[in-house]
């Protein structure tokens, strides 16, 4: 590939883009793909943007309006991720007062069919 199609092929990639000198460096490493090129640079960007994320690992749901006892057994539920040996499930705990209760832990898939029971049967469940 001559420096004019280099340039060319830089010119016409999409944005974001690498700098100039970043993809004359990257080109030949990637058998002068461009979009290949394109491609591992969005991922570097990308998973340099992630690292710098919080990740969350647990979710606090309380009642509205400052009623803490929203719920007759807990004031509060957190739902979080709960890796284990035999696998990744999703964990939900109910606390009271004195930060005592229980927890269930689903797997994903029953996570996702709860979820749509939820969301099937919420109208005929809901108190007016």
């Amino acid at each position: 590939m001559n420096p004019e199609d280099r340039k060319k092929t830089w010119q016409d990639l999409p944005l974001p883009k690498p700098d100039w000198e970043t993809f004359k460096r990257m080109l030949p490493l990637f058998n002068f793909d461009a979009l290949e090129v394109h491609r591992k640079w969005i991922a570097k960007i990308n998973k340099k943007k992630n690292m710098n994320k919080e990740v969350v690992t647990e979710v606090s749901i309380k009642g509205s309006g400052g009623n803490c006892n929203w719920n007759p057994i807990y004031n509060c539920i957190k739902v979080g991720p709960d890796d284990l040996a035999s696998g990744s499930f999703l964990r939900i705990s109910g606390e009271d007062e004195d930060n005592e209760g229980s927890s269930v832990s689903l797997d994903w898939e029953e996570w996702d069919a709860l979820v749509e029971v939820v969301a099937k049967y919420r109208k005929e469940w809901e108190w007016k």
